[in-house]
């Protein structure tokens, strides 16, 4: 003789919650992992656009703006100066400030450098390689080009009475700006290269 155990409409209840509450559970989780995964994802994006607008501003002012600019008249080069020259560098500062906080991140927080011991892989000394060829290139930037062309866009003394009256000045500053521009732009085109090979790393 069988027996048969009719389930309640209790029981029923029961397992439709503890389904639901599972299934919610399921979605919560992959919600979790979908938001964590679009961090290294957004990071590397503005990796990416920070990296190509810090190179292709360079690539342009060592190129076109900046033998434009030194080759006009000088009564013109001061206003062009501040128009063409320290405008588009203050973008290309907020640029690379954007390639090294992501950089920074994606090395250690999204990244493998957890300790010391990183640096003696072939990832992380590339990384700290990139980090210091930053530093210098912010260097650069802070020491010689910003500097040189402040004093071509502010100091009246460069600009005052004819325009042969302080040629050698203003060329000295000039070629300070044009080194300063040169030299940063073989920096990027470095770290640009440390980032192909960290990708072949990773």
């Amino acid at each position: 003789m069988g027996w048969s155990v009719a389930a309640t409409p209790g029981h029923m209840a029961t397992r439709r919650l503890d389904g639901r509450c599972a299934m919610s559970g399921d979605a919560d989780g992959a919600e979790e992992e979908a938001e964590v995964e679009a961090i290294p994802v957004a990071a590397q994006l503005l990796h990416l656009v920070g990296g190509s607008a810090w190179l292709g501003g360079s690539l342009l002012a060592n190129l076109f703006l900046v033998p434009f600019v030194f080759r006009q008249p000088a009564p013109r080069q001061r206003e062009l100066v501040r128009s063409l020259l320290i405008g588009p560098e203050r973008l290309m500062i907020g640029a690379a400030l954007t390639v090294a906080v992501t950089g920074l991140l994606r090395g250690t927080a999204l990244g493998p450098i957890d300790g010391l011991d990183a640096f003696g892989r072939p990832y992380g000394a590339t990384w700290l390689a990139a980090v210091l060829m930053t530093l210098t290139v912010f260097a650069i930037g802070g020491r010689v080009t910003s500097p040189a062309l402040s004093r071509l866009a502010d100091d009246d003394r460069l600009w005052e009475g004819d325009d042969d009256r302080h040629p050698e000045q203003r060329r000295a500053v000039a070629r300070r700006v044009r080194i300063g521009f040169g030299l940063e732009l073989v920096g990027i085109l470095a770290i640009v290269g440390s980032m192909v090979i960290l990708q072949r790393a990773d």
